[in-house]
Order: C-alpha cells, then sequence, then structure tokens
C-alpha cells in the first residue's frame, strides 16, 4: 500500500504559500522552484519540495523548518 504522505509526517517543515494571480507570477515562483531545488549548502535551508494548490492559486515551497524564525527577524532585531 502506498503511504498517502509524501514527507514523512514526524518531520517538521516550513511552507511558504507564494499566491500566484497570473501565469507570469506563477513563472516566476517555479522559477524561484527551480533554483532552491539546485542548492546544496549548510547555510541555505533545504528544499524539499513544491505542490501547485490550482484551485487557491497557490505554490506551496516546503522547506526545511529552522528554528529562530525568519531571516527578516534575524537581520533586523
Amino acid at each position: 500500500m502506498q503511504s498517502r504522505y509524501l514527507l514523512d509526517p514526524s518531520v517538521q517543515v516550513a511552507v511558504k504559500k507564494v499566491p500566484f494571480s497570473t501565469d507570469e507570477e506563477k513563472l516566476v515562483s517555479l522559477r524561484e522552484v527551480h533554483f532552491l531545488a539546485q542548492l546544496n549548502h549548510p547555510n541555505v535551508v533545504q528544499f524539499m519540495r513544491a505542490i501547485e494548490r490550482p484551485v487557491s492559486r497557490e505554490l506551496w515551497i516546503v522547506m526545511e523548518y529552522m528554528k529562530g524564525g525568519t531571516l527578516a527577524q534575524a537581520v533586523c532585531p
């Protein structure tokens, strides 16, 4: 039987929900996904997968969860 989970359900992840209203906006987001998928560096959050949600017109980018808040919070305390 195939698992309904695409990721281990015990692993905590971060999900970036990127709305798009045009094909151009969607393409820009897909370029980001393509770029993230190629990165492998200890100082960069690990990309796990992308999920397109056509009904809500969103692209969900699933990444490794990092404790400590957002990058913006770290840069501008």
